[in-house]
């Protein structure tokens, strides 16, 4: 439309002249009938409205008059301001066109008020807007005279949990998507943002008819659909005074390429809005974005989920796992990274408390290079089948596509609704499960809020929608694969294995009682204790082998090491007051990395 409207630009007010001539000859308006609100139904019903004292226009949907002395004078196509919005955070005003053009109803994007003044309204002739030259202070008259007569509805750029003060001055949390959710109901609201498609689509009744019929049952697909709901919880906690953080930052589905995985991502999307691919604002982005795209992505989203396809051939601004391991550190950490603008000042960084869903055949760790940091803040279900068939795939994905939106909200209201201790009992009643399966370290500890805030889904989904998950098959399942986790995380254990192989390949590049050989790479020095073998490695050369063993965090690992050889652990032998051991090598003192290994074992 707007390329059409551009290319007749040359020729636009002789075209709209003639009709002015046209529809000046035609017979008197009927009587107006009075009415607070103009819409593009009423005109289309043959309502006539009426505006102004000096002077007196109106509006039909066959045109925009004014009253002159002695007849009314046809000024224009139907148009009227369909909407205005302020802006929540700076009390802008920014409105909206709704206007005639080839036939049939247009709307313009949002526009500042300014733009609707006699200086700039012709500039809306691009659009198809009818604004004859000669007419155009009267029509820039109409269009301010009505627009500030209509109530602006609160208007934000923002997505997710907010806090904002209400009409009596008090703080509350409300939920922001399509319309603003408090704890007294819905209010009027209007998203302005570029972003997302967030807007409902289609109808819950079909959307939760496929939840039932495909979903529920089926242990794998109702785990990550509480996976995916888990972003809004875990940041209205975020919202919540003294609440206890979970800071994880990407939830993936690891398994292979028909197993239905791509299907769960979409399902997981659709609780939130668009999750088609091929939408321009899609909650599914490519796995080809930038790091830096996709963090500008959370800016400002407290509580969304963000799909990654295939995560796993994500690459970073250099391409390399470096981008990606800043990528789940950011997003987990609810920030990105401090940097300067092109004036050397710092700029404020954008915070979020949203989640990334991705996808991929490979494991995290496969690209993250052992990083537990980055470990830590992720959760990974590994090796699920989702779906039966490529038919049934299909279905799920066609639905979700022409479906979506609903339940954020509904959850959302659920949240605010419900008093604080039934949350936290229901909250705590998980923790507790969770803590009786796992340990109470620190990892440990932050995976079991996390997997909680997952199961408290099931209460949240049971209030929403009236639907009765499996509870105890899910958290077995959760149990199952935190254990997965958990292992692949246990770095030193990792690290100790992957040395312990690499070190039987190199054993010439180390000097010993049995080779006394110079060799381009030293790497250290084995000696012989009665049943013990001690491998002294350089600290030097420890650091470049993990390095090609691709353990990033060494110096966590011999931290790790030595907490082990003070429990008891005589694998490995450290001085007490630094993370190496010293020895004498031809008279000077060394800092060396010492494992020790049992002779019959070894051999």
């Amino acid at each position: 439309m707007k390329e059409k409207a551009q290319r007749s630009i040359g020729r636009t007010a002789v075209v709209f002249q003639d009709s002015i001539n046209k529809e000046a000859t035609t017979e008197p308006l009927k009587e107006p009938v009075q009415s607070k609100t103009v819409s593009k139904e009423a005109l289309n019903n043959g309502q006539e409205f009426t505006l102004g004292l000096d002077p007196v226009f109106h509006l039909t949907r066959h045109g925009l008059y004014k009253e002159g002395s002695k007849a009314k004078d046809y000024l224009c196509q139907a148009l009227f301001v369909s909407e205005v919005v302020c802006n929540s955070k700076n009390n802008e005003l920014n409105l909206k066109v709704t206007y005639f053009y080839q036939g049939k109803w247009n709307v313009t994007d949002w526009l500042k008020p300014i733009q609707i003044t006699q200086n700039k309204i012709m500039e809306l002739v691009n659009v198809g807007v009818d604004i004859p030259q000669t007419k155009a202070p009267s029509i820039s008259l109409f269009l301010l005279c009505q627009y500030r007569k209509l109530t602006p509805v609160t208007s934000y750029s923002t997505l997710g949990w907010s806090k904002w003060n209400n009409e009596k001055g008090q703080e509350e949390i409300v939920f922001l998507q399509d319309n603003i959710t408090s704890q007294n109901g819905e209010k009027s609201g209007v998203y302005i943002g570029e972003r997302f498609d967030i807007q409902p689509k289609g109808s819950f009744k079909t959307w939760s008819n496929l939840i039932k019929s495909e979903v529920i049952g089926n242990t794998a697909m109702e785990t990550a659909f509480l996976l995916s709901l888990s972003s809004i919880t875990i940041a209205y906690f975020k919202m919540i005074p003294n609440a206890k953080d979970i800071s994880i930052g990407l939830i993936h589905y690891n398994s292979p390429s028909t197993s239905g995985k791509g299907t769960m991502l979409a399902l997981g999307l659709s609780i939130f809005g668009n999750p088609s691919q091929n939408h321009p604002k899609s909650l599914l982005r490519s796995h080809s974005s930038t790091y830096r795209a996709l963090i500008k992505l959370l800016s400002d989203t407290h509580g969304l989920l963000i799909g990654l396809d295939e995560i796993s051939a994500t690459r970073g601004d250099k391409y390399e796992a470096k981008s990606k391991a800043n990528l789940i550190y950011d997003v987990s950490n609810g920030r990105d990274s401090d940097r300067l603008n092109s004036s050397s000042e710092l700029q404020e960084a954008s915070v979020h408390s949203s989640l990334f869903l991705s996808t991929g055949e490979e494991s995290l760790s496969d690209f993250t290079n052992n990083n537990q940091g980055v470990q830590v803040r992720t959760f990974e279900l590994k090796g699920l089948v989702y779906t039966s068939s490529a038919n049934q795939a299909d279905h799920i994905k066609a639905i979700c596509n022409q479906n979506y939106g609903f339940l954020a909200k509904k959850v959302s209201a659920v949240l605010l609704s419900t008093l604080p201790n039934v949350l936290e009992q229901e909250f705590s009643m998980w923790l507790q499960k969770f803590e009786k399966e796992f340990s109470s370290s620190n990892v440990e500890s932050r995976m079991c809020r996390f997997l909680a805030a997952v199961m408290l889904g099931t209460f949240l989904v049971q209030k929403a929608m009236g639907i009765q998950m499996n509870a105890d098959k899910v958290f077995d399942l959760l149990c199952q694969q935190n254990r997965m986790q958990l292992s692949s995380m246990n770095l030193a254990e990792n690290a100790y294995q992957s040395l312990t192989r690499h070190l039987s390949s190199v054993e010439n590049y180390f000097k010993s009682q049995r080779n006394q050989k110079t060799y381009s790479k030293n790497y250290g020095f084995i000696t012989d204790k009665g049943k013990k073998r001690y491998y002294h490695i350089n600290l030097s050369s420890f650091k470049n082998i993990m390095n090609e063993l691709k353990f990033t965090n060494e110096e966590g690992i011999r931290k790790k090491w030595k907490e082990l050889s003070v429990k008891g652990d005589s694998r490995f032998k450290f001085e007490k007051d630094r993370l190496s051991n010293r020895v004498i090598v031809e008279g000077k003192r060394e800092e060396v990395v010492t494992l020790i290994f049992d002779l019959e074992t070894e051999e």
